[in-house]
């Protein structure tokens, strides 16, 4: 049985997907219901995430355009997650371009972060003492 979508009444294929209503088990093309491939995508992998079209959520029949509340707020989440994609990606490429890994004085300055990090914590119990002279090393 062929899946067609309520809305254009084209047929849902893998190349052109879908997404079924819950309620009135209808299916539309995303792209008739503003969804995109990554949001559909992310339905999919939340596992119990049912999605109603608008008509079912606002219970009447309006042929207004079909869409979850949670697809106002899943472009914002994917952009997060892209950027954060993108800066980890920049991390990966610092860590292992040929100018850090060939550079000699990476693990020098490797050090000093070290030092600069641990050095304070390392010195804060220390014991300062006037007039008492230091032993020669």
């Amino acid at each position: 049985m062929a899946l067609i979508c309520d809305i254009c009444k084209g047929g849902i294929t893998p190349t052109v997907p879908g997404i079924k209503c819950v309620s009135c088990t209808v299916y539309f093309h995303i792209k008739c219901v503003n969804i995109t491939k990554a949001q559909l995508d992310t339905l999919k992998s939340l596992g119990g995430t049912f999605w109603k079209g608008s008509k079912c959520l606002s219970g009447n029949n309006s042929p207004i355009a079909h869409q979850c509340n949670c697809c106002n707020i899943l472009p914002g989440l994917l952009e997060s997650i892209q950027k954060i994609n993108e800066t980890v990606e920049a991390m990966k490429q610092q860590l292992t371009s040929p100018n850090v890994a060939s550079n000699s004085n990476s693990a020098l300055n490797f050090e000093n972060v070290v030092q600069q990090v641990f050095g304070p914590q390392k010195r804060k119990n220390n014991i300062i003492l006037y007039g008492v002279p230091e032993p020669d090393p």
